[in-house]
């Protein structure tokens, strides 16, 4: 569940959510994707993944991209 905006940037916003089954709260961030900014945001998804495998306590958690 969407619960509010929290920030919005130049292609994305980004949510409080909260998981209905758990109830845990994250982030998400919604993007707009066009032809022109696909790599841009294929590339974020990619190093956001290896940053939160490091596990370290400053580094938000990668949980999905759809």
């Amino acid at each position: 569940t969407l619960d509010r905006l929290i920030a919005e940037g130049g292609f994305g916003f980004v949510y409080q959510a909260t998981d209905q089954n758990s109830g845990e709260k994250f982030a998400m961030k919604k993007m707009v994707i066009t032809q022109e900014n696909i790599k841009n945001i294929q590339a974020e998804c990619s190093t956001w993944k290896i940053l939160s495998e490091s596990g370290h306590p400053n580094i938000v958690r990668f949980v999905d991209a759809k």
